[in-house]
């Protein structure tokens, strides 16, 4: 069994409204009647009696001028007709104002229909071929089209995009299929019929073909591939590390061309400001992508990182300018092409004399200007380029960007200065910190080079306690301590044997330093004399110890040097001894003397200091074993010093310098002083004695003898203020001179062991009276007889020469008016 159609259309073409149209269609013989749909709802129902006859009635109450009713009638033929059947189908139309029937036929014609079909697929490859694997394509369009281009029937893709068309009337048709949405029609009439593509890619309409009834076609495909593209991103790989990193922005205007496998220029392109580029809706295939190079760029390395969405896809073609990759495109497919690109950048700087090392480079702080290396180091910490340079300017090139230092080799007597505005380099490694160096870019980093400077000491005993040092010893035990201008100890060393303390590589700046030693020395007097030999150290408080503290050093570079004097006190002392037998010399039975005022004077002859002499028992056995003497002077200051001895009365000073000095006695007769003593700085002198014996005194009585008898008269006045001068009797030289006093007494006390003249000089118009028992001046030669003095002995506390145990002579002498 077969069906059959048609369509009855009712229209009204007049100007008034037709009323109460019926219409009648008598089916052909041989259709049985199948069903009828009115295509309006003004339509009434039909009204069939299939068992009376085969007409079929409607009724359309109104039909308004140019208003049209449609029906659809469906029926079945019998099966197993013959070649072509022709059944023809009678219809007519009446209205109350057409009572006259419209009439019109419609012939149909049966026969054995023809059938067309096969599968509409992806061609991934865009080969026009059904390769295995290829999926087919569901809900794709596909019409039948006949000669006169009217689409006689049309149906949908299934699953696995297989379509079929049957019953197919004979004739001649094309297949229109309608691309799937984002898809290209593939090539067609490639290879196999069966396996190819028969759609035109540009209509998408087959070839015409023939059917001819019963026919069966199954090798109408169609393939459809998604186009693919290639693209993405050229950027400014600012760290040159192939990845693009958050804030590297896209390459402009740079020029990518594709090229297919023969090496045709397929297309080229221009990056966007982005840097972004693409070809799209490319055949699925095999491309070449070349990057010509901006002038200045270089590649970034490829493939790096774990995100290939991120990283540089394509390497330097031989010769530099340019870069390429190879790709293959499957249909629908993007691949993404990146392409990182930097220029080479630069370190550059300058190497400059920070002279008072404070990291700041002032007006007069000059570039370096000896020979100094500068290294490059990369993220590793490995040197990767040295340079020499001689004028303080230092530039590496041509760098790949990334982390770089600079580390600076001081050149002796320099080291790096503080790091801050001017100078980048740290100290303590004399290397910059880490800096990223980015593409193009020129990163500065300057360095300034402190000269180093130094501070010698000498420590030296000031043995004249002058302040300067000249010919001084050292002193090689203690310590000196470096302090900055803050007060902080920043270096201590000991003093070794050469006295000589250096502290070196000092920056520059304001130091002093402390000098350390046993409490038993003294701080000399400082800034005396010429500044290259004086002292510069001053007294500081301390328990225990002997501090000195310098004055300030400014050090800025150069080797500076000082002197600390310091002394230990001094002494002086021996004994006073009683020399029995006034020679001068210490005898071993000769006893020392107590109770002598000893006194101690200045080199200008001014007293410091006074004592008394004491017993030996009197001194501990320290003190005698440093002094073994009856008197001494400590804590005396290094310098020029005399003793004085002051004879108690009626004692006379030994005979000085006679013989060993250690038992001699060493103060003048006269002023009862030593010689200079020097003392130098720690040392004692326990030589100084003095010898005293008790002196004789030979008293010469003067009158004026007025009646000439040589006798002196109760009435008889004394001659005062004559001078009487004492006689050596053998030389014949005055020896000394004495005056008479208030009672005519002139008396010589003192006079070592010997003989002696007196001769008084007779006051004017005065004779001598006659030698006789009063009168002991011989008229003619106007002296006395020889007198001998010799000595017995310690007069304690006795200011006479009468005094007990003591010898004199009274010489009477008288003048006669004349």
């Amino acid at each position: 069994m077969a069906w059959v159609s048609w369509s009855i259309r009712v229209a009204n073409p007049g100007l008034s409204t037709l009323n109460n149209v019926e219409v009648i269609d008598t089916m052909p013989t041989g259709v049985e009647f199948g069903s009828a749909t009115p295509v309006a709802d003004s339509v009434s129902p039909m009204v069939h009696n299939p068992l009376v006859s085969s007409v079929l009635r409607w009724n359309i109450a109104q039909l308004a001028p140019g208003e049209e009713r449609i029906i659809v009638v469906n029926g079945s033929i019998p099966a197993g007709l013959a070649g072509e059947t022709t059944f023809t189908n009678d219809v007519q139309a009446t209205a109350n104002e057409v009572p006259l029937a419209v009439a019109d036929q419609a012939v149909v014609i049966a026969f054995r229909g023809a059938a067309a079909g096969d599968t509409v697929w992806e061609d991934l490859n865009a080969n026009g071929i059904q390769d295995a694997g290829e999926p087919g394509i569901e809900g794709v369009r596909v019409q039948l089209i006949n000669a006169l281009g009217v689409t006689v029937m049309e149906t949908s893709t299934g699953l696995n995009g297989v379509w079929v068309l049957s019953d197919i009337p004979p004739g001649t048709y094309r297949l229109q299929f309608t691309a799937p949405t984002g898809m290209e029609a593939t090539l067609a009439g490639v290879g196999d019929s069966a396996k190819d593509s028969d759609a035109n890619p540009t209509t998408l309409r087959t070839v015409p073909f023939s059917l001819v009834a019963n026919e069966v076609r199954t090798d109408l495909d169609a393939g459809f591939y998604t186009p693919a593209s290639i693209g993405d991103r050229l950027w400014v790989d600012t760290d040159a590390n192939g990845i693009q990193d958050v804030g590297e922005v896209g390459l402009e205007s740079v020029v990518v061309v594709l090229y297919d496998t023969a090496g045709v220029e397929v297309a080229r392109t221009t990056t966007a400001a982005d840097g972004s580029y693409g070809f799209d809706g490319l055949l699925p295939g095999t491309y070449r992508v070349e990057v010509i190079l901006p002038s200045g760029f270089e590649l970034s390395p490829k493939d790096q990182g774990a995100d290939s969405l991120l990283d540089s896809d394509v390497s330097l073609v031989v010769g530099g300018s340019r870069a390429d990759a190879t790709v293959t495109l499957m249909g629908g497919g993007h691949v993404d092409l990146d392409a990182g690109l930097f220029q080479l950048a630069a370190v550059e700087g300058q190497i400059w004399l920070d002279l008072d090392g404070d990291g700041s480079r002032e007006v007069g702080e000059e570039l370096f200007a000896g020979t100094i290396t500068v290294e490059l180091l990369d993220e590793t910490g490995a040197v990767v380029g040295t340079q020499t340079i001689t004028d303080g300017n230092y530039r590496f090139e041509d760098l790949p960007p990334g982390e770089y230092s600079i580390r600076v080799v001081p050149p002796a007597g320099h080291n790096t200065t503080t790091a801050g505005v001017d100078s980048q380099i740290l100290p303590a490694t004399n290397t910059s910190t880490e800096a990223t160096l980015g593409s193009g870019q020129t990163l500065t980093v300057n360095g300034g080079l402190v000269p180093l400077g130094s501070l010698t000491v000498t420590v030296f005993e000031d043995g004249a306690a002058d302040g300067q040092l000249a010919d001084d010893s050292v002193i090689s035990a203690g310590t000196v301590e470096l302090l900055d201008a803050a007060g902080v100890v920043v270096a201590t060393l000991p003093i070794g044997p050469s006295g000589v303390v250096t502290f070196d590589g000092l920056l520059p700046g304001t130091y002093t330093y402390r000098v350390v030693l046993a409490e038993d020395w003294v701080v000399t007097d400082a800034g005396v004399g010429p500044e290259a030999t004086d002292s510069d150290v001053a007294s500081e408080p301390s328990i225990g110890a002997t501090w000195a503290r310098s004055e300030p050093f400014a050090i800025q570079g150069a080797a500076a040097s000082s002197a600390a004097g310091f002394f230990r006190y001094a002494g002086v002392g021996d004994q006073v001894w009683l020399d029995t037998n006034a020679d001068g010399k210490q005898d071993s039975t000769e006893r020392d003397l107590s109770g002598v005022r000893v006194q101690l004077l200045d080199e200008a002859g001014s007293v410091l200091s006074e004592t008394e002499t004491v017993v030996r028992s009197a001194f501990s056995a320290f003190e005698l074993s440093d002094f073994n003497g009856s008197y001494r002077f400590e804590g005396l200051r290094p310098g020029k010093y005399r003793v004085r001895v002051i004879p108690p009365a009626g004692h006379l000073l030994s005979t000085p310098k006679i013989g060993d000095s250690e038992t001699d006695s060493d103060m003048d007769r006269l002023t009862g002083e030593s010689d200079l003593v020097t003392l130098r700085s720690g040392t004692r002198n326990p030589s100084i004695d003095a010898g005293l014996y008790a002196a004789q005194e030979v008293v010469v009585i003067l009158w004026s003898d007025e009646n000439g008898d040589g006798i002196r008269d109760s009435d008889e006045p004394p001659l005062v203020g004559v001078t009487v001068n004492i006689i050596d009797p053998v030389t014949g030289a005055v020896v000394a001179t004495v005056t008479t006093g208030a009672d005519g007494s002139a008396r010589a006390t003192g006079l070592p062991e010997g003989d002696y003249l007196f001769k008084p000089v007779p006051p004017d118009g005065y004779s001598w009276s006659p030698l006789g028992a009063e009168s002991e001046i011989d008229p003619a030669s106007g002296a006395t007889r020889v007198i001998a003095t010799r000595y017995t002995g310690w007069l304690a506390n006795s200011r006479r020469a009468r005094s007990a145990g003591g010898s004199h002579s009274d010489q009477g002498c008288s003048a006669t008016r004349g």
